[in-house]
């Protein structure tokens, strides 16, 4: 088994499951009537009167990730402010692993593969997740939002229900995502995508999310099932609050990082 291999999926996990909850975003101004429709239909029900105050400023959010096939645990704690997010995942029996975005730089830092900053594309995946409202500022992470057809599908608690797919072009991958939203809640339910993950390289993920709850007026899943290569991650929300006080340097690199940072 590589268990170098699995710690990369499992902080990808998490990484993705970032901008899951907060949503998606784009780049050039090209979204069809039918993808907005839906695109601004799952906005009212995920931010409601959010959406427009933008009230919420950061968010704490805990909780379990599971490997089954590799039999491992792990617990995670992610934090989201100003344009800043970190994730902290603790992996029984193997150590800490640590992704963040501190507002310029993106880096991971591990106990055992140590540190390592990212890339530029790397770089813009990090800042969608670390966007509270990335869903509503669409024009900045994918390049056009275009409707693709209605399917049925699982909705990851074990019902079928018709959804409403919608294609995205990635910018950070170049590659399209597809986006699955249930078509009686307008909730996403879905979301197939390559991703960066640490060291650069893509892959495809399949993400399942349900159990939405609403945390201080907006909606977010607590659980969710994602695929990320060969590997199968369950995650669990415990607590997720809003508009906690999060200390400066909560997103401070560490020294291994920042020499890193500062060669580049």
């Amino acid at each position: 088994m590589n268990w170098n291999g699995n710690k990369k999926s499992v902080v990808a996990a998490v990484v993705v499951l970032a901008g899951i909850l907060v949503g998606h975003a784009s780049a050039k101004d090209k979204i069809d009537p039918k993808a907005k429709k839906v695109w601004d239909r799952s906005i009212e029900v995920t931010y409601g009167k959010i959406a427009k105050t933008r009230s919420i400023k950061s968010m704490k959010i805990t909780g379990d990730m599971a490997v089954p096939m590799a039999g491992m645990t792990a617990t995670f704690e992610m934090l989201q402010q100003d344009g800043k997010f970190k994730t902290d995942v603790d992996i029984k029996s193997m150590g800490k692993m640590t992704e963040c975005y501190d507002g310029k730089h993106a880096w991971s830092f591990s106990e055992l593969q140590g540190p390592a900053v990212k890339s530029d594309k790397e770089t813009l995946q990090s800042m969608q997740q670390a966007d509270l409202y990335a869903t509503i500022d669409w024009k900045k992470y994918y390049d056009s939002i275009q409707y693709v057809d209605d399917e049925t599908i699982d909705n990851g608690a074990g019902k079928k229900v018709k959804v409403h797919v919608v294609a995205l072009k990635s910018k950070a991958t170049g590659k399209e995502d597809k986006a699955y939203f249930d078509a009686d809640t307008g909730r996403q339910i879905r979301l197939d995508a390559q991703i960066l993950i640490p060291g650069g390289t893509m892959v495809p993920s399949t993400t399942l999310i349900w159990d939405y709850r609403n945390v201080s007026g907006i909606q977010i899943p607590f659980r969710s099932k994602q695929t990320v290569g060969p590997m199968t991650q369950e995650i669990t929300i415990k607590e997720a609050k809003a508009n906690v006080d999060i200390p400066a340097d909560s997103f401070k690199a560490p020294d291994e990082v920042q020499k890193l940072i500062d060669k580049k």
